[in-house]
């Protein structure tokens, strides 16, 4: 009698049954850390969707620089490297341009590269059009088709040149950050600070990425004389102005460090850091440490594993052991205290005073945050009493970009805000 043969798994049903088990778990292992990476986490990354870029060897920019009086612009090498690159892309628009250059510039090299070869047909373009063809030209006509060759001033902003125009037009000069720099515009040309310039206004655009209201301040107490603006328009972004910390600007310290790392910053919790100061800390919050434990190497190599070590941290089971300087500085923070409401208020009401006595007109004009775009009125009057402020009504979170790195207006947005405030300097 044949003896019969017995499969394996029925041989070995509880061998069969881990192997199962732990096929069944690699596959779920790999589901999860491919689902965590469409979901922006890194391996070793502590901080979802980060835009900081580790480096070992970490160098200060020079497309930005700062003036005697502490304000940040584009530098005079990034003034004239933008000019250059602007008319070789002209020439050449199948080179690598700007491979060097700090990518908020990267996007005005584009756009008026675009404008000058004639294959931008945006809003903006057809106004120079118009301006080219005119026959009776004034100073204001001159300095808008400086502009498109030379769109960063002498001052280092993004605009016309800085003189007091002898013109019909209403002359306004606009405060703000990133949103009134136009950098999520595409191109750039489409932000609302060109927009107003293309609707017969004679527009001094100021925004900078990285200023806050203490820059605002400064700019004004500086231009309004200068240029003595009809309406001076602060363009506050509630995502990113409210300061709790007071500033004084200084010409050796600047509010962000803008590195090859990124855009670092440099007065974080109301004193000034260095730019490897604050490239530490980061690397302090962002990173999984790794130094002498093998337990945070291997965690660090996966995604899934740096969640496993960010969970055991929270509950107290691993901990982080910083340097003698980020001990030293995390020291200094814990006694640095934030005031309980924004402290903003008051570089905006000496800017409505400088207005007051210059015979402006001042307009204070919120920008909601994307997530919040009908903000708490209440709480705006709190934060800025005795002072008039205009939120606009006509926005969306559709008017802005939803990544998760990115909440700046998109073309729709800066259209829509532009068209808030025609209305308000109109008014």
């Amino acid at each position: 009698m044949a003896i019969q043969k017995k499969y394996f798994f029925i041989r070995y049903p509880r061998v069969v049954t881990m192997l199962v088990g732990l096929l069944l778990v690699c596959l779920l292992l790999l589901i999860a850390e491919w689902v965590l990476k469409k979901a922006g986490y890194k391996p070793g990354v502590l901080v979802r969707n980060a835009s900081f870029n580790a480096t070992d060897s970490l160098f200060v920019k020079t497309d930005y620089a700062l003036d005697s009086n502490g304000i940040m612009s584009v530098s005079k090498i990034g003034q004239q490297l933008v000019a250059q690159k602007i008319a070789a892309h002209n020439k050449n628009t199948s080179g690598k341009m700007h491979d060097e250059m700090e990518y908020t510039l990267q996007k005005i090299v584009t756009a008026f590269a675009q404008i000058l070869s004639a294959s931008d047909t945006s809003e903006f373009a057809a106004f120079i059009q118009q301006i080219k063809e005119k026959n009776n030209s004034n100073s204001v006509d001159s300095a808008i088709l400086h502009y498109i060759y030379n769109p960063i001033n002498s001052m280092g902003f993004r605009s016309i040149e800085f003189n007091n125009y002898s013109t019909p037009k209403t002359k306004v000069l606009l405060l703000g950050d990133s949103f009134t720099f136009g950098l999520t515009a595409s191109p750039i040309t489409n932000c609302f600070a060109d927009l107003l310039l293309a609707n017969n206004l004679c527009v001094f655009n100021t925004g900078i990425v990285g200023a806050d209201p203490a820059q605002y301040e400064i700019i004004a107490r500086r231009l309004i004389p200068l240029l003595k603006p009809d309406v001076v328009c602060i363009n506050y972004d509630l995502s990113n102005d409210n300061m709790f910390y007071y500033r004084t600007p200084q010409s050796n310290h600047p509010a962000w460090h803008v590195t090859n790392a990124g855009w670092l910053d440099g007065h974080p919790f109301g004193f000034y850091i260095s730019a490897k100061q604050a490239m530490e800390y980061i690397g302090y919050l962002y990173f999984l440490p790794q130094s002498g434990s093998p337990f945070n190497r291997l965690c660090s190599k996966t995604r899934i594993g740096t969640q496993v070590w960010q969970l055991l941290y929270k509950i107290g089971l691993v901990t982080k052991v910083p340097s003698p300087d980020i001990g030293q500085l995390l020291g200094k923070i814990k006694q640095a205290k934030p005031y309980e409401k924004p402290v903003s208020i008051e570089y905006l009401c000496q800017i409505e005073q400088l207005c007051e006595n210059a015979g402006a007109d001042f307009i204070f004009s919120l920008i909601p945050d994307r997530k919040l775009v009908k903000p708490d009125l209440k709480q705006l009057g709190n934060w800025f009493p005795d002072i008039d402020f205009y939120v606009p009504q006509n926005l969306a979170q559709e008017d802005y970009f939803q990544t998760p790195t990115d909440g700046h207006f998109n073309n729709s947005g800066h259209k829509k805000y532009a068209q808030h405030l025609l209305g308000l300097i109109n008014d």
